[in-house]
């Protein structure tokens, strides 16, 4: 035990990071924020964000502590390996001519006592790298760093002086969020001091701005990279937040918001946003120019119990009293438009009750759905990790 306490504090003292860089292409679908749905899931490939790093905190190490800098790589000081960074391979070749491509692995130390680090790659054509590490559970004396690489992640420059606050106290960064079109630009979160700090020139430049909401959750517009999207969940009326000059000035736009989906479907994208209504029933609306007056707004559907956005569909479930059921309690029902036309209710087999429905995949305008129901013979029944689990094999 003693010598995994000594490895555990060599590790959090001694933090290295181990880049393995390779060009990810990024892909247009439409993304849920907000909280998770309860009768519905829609199979989407998992959106890119940070690479999240945890390890175990060890006694006799000062949270918050680093001295890392744009350090040369030939640094071959005490306790600090060189760093290392083979070369491609060009030299290997398929038999259709094309060059192996290997993965460039880059060994740095940030000399960081943190347990939490959070990781990313700015985007094809950037040689940027972010790196932010924090404590695991923030509080007001919590610390945090930031760290940037401009040369692929052979050295990182600190900039954890670029992120203060108005009294010049150290931010303590929550997140960071990159924006995949526009890849030099870069926003930080700070929940703790209700912060955001927005660069335009990947670190180089940073401008804080504190705001009357927590950041909990942010979103870039598809195309237009001055608008930006806060949910706040630490506000018991989860109210959603969008500004139009990349952070600097705020208005709010939703209220009891449960989740919100861009649609590329139309130009200019929409914004749609299900706001609970009463108890756990819903109503979506739509807006293309950020419910900026109410003549723009467009009332998609009510009195929902869920709603999904996927592609040129739009899912919503309903809770409905069937005549000649078998049974008294409501029953769930799935209702689908297709290219913003009216919703149509989807007709299933009901001999038993519907639990769940699983939307697998979208092609040339044809649906396969699972629905998912209980029998009375417990070993048939499905449960919510049987379908995590087939969701992540999809």
């Amino acid at each position: 035990m003693a010598a995994l306490r000594e490895r555990a504090a060599v590790y959090n003292f001694l933090l290295t990071i181990i880049l393995v860089c390779t060009l990810i292409g990024l892909v247009n679908t439409t993304e849920r924020y907000g909280s998770p749905s309860r009768y519905i899931s829609v199979a989407r490939k998992k959106r890119s964000e940070p690479i999240v790093i945890s390890t175990p905190a060890s006694d006799g190490v000062v949270k918050g502590q680093s001295s890392a800098s744009s350090v040369p790589t030939n640094n071959n000081a005490a306790g600090v390996p060189p760093l290392l960074r083979p070369k491609r391979d060009t030299t290997g070749s398929h038999d259709d001519g094309k060059k192996d491509r290997v993965p460039d692995i880059v060994k740095f130390q940030l000399k960081d006592s943190h347990q939490f680090v959070m990781i990313d790659w700015a985007g094809e054509g950037s040689d940027v790298i972010v790196c932010v590490t924090r404590d695991s559970e923030q509080t007001q004396s919590s610390a945090s760093n930031v760290y940037i690489s401009y040369d692929y992640g052979s050295t990182f420059e600190q900039k954890t002086q670029n992120f203060t606050t108005i009294s010049g106290k150290p931010a303590i960064i929550n997140k960071f969020y990159k924006n995949g079109k526009f890849n030099s630009r870069f926003v930080f979160t700070d929940v703790i001091n209700k912060y955001i700090h927005t660069t335009l020139d990947n670190g180089k430049t940073v401008i804080s701005n504190k705001v009357v909401f927590t950041p909990s959750e942010l979103v870039h517009h598809p195309i237009d990279p001055d608008v930006l999207l806060v949910y706040d969940t630490e506000d018991k009326d989860l109210k959603l937040w969008a500004s139009e000059d990349f952070g600097e000035t705020w208005r709010m736009i939703g209220i009891n918001v449960k989740s919100y989906y861009w649609s590329e479907v139309t130009n200019p994208p929409t914004l749609y946003v299900e706001r609970r209504e009463r108890a756990d029933v819903a109503a979506v609306q739509a807006s293309q120019n950020l419910f900026r007056d109410k003549s723009s707004v467009r009332t998609v559907i009510t009195d929902v119990e869920d709603f999904e956005v996927k592609d040129d569909f739009l899912f919503a479930i309903k809770k409905v009293h069937l005549l000649g059921s078998h049974t008294t309690d409501p029953q769930l029902q799935l209702w689908v438009s297709y290219r913003q036309g009216p919703f149509m209710n989807s007709e299933f087999p009901r001999t038993h009750s519907h639990q769940h429905y699983y939307i697998a995949d979208i092609s040339e305008g044809q649906l396969p759905i699972l629905s998912l129901f209980l029998y009375e013979y417990k070993a048939l029944s499905f449960n919510k990790s049987m379908i995590s689990e087939y969701m992540e094999q999809c």
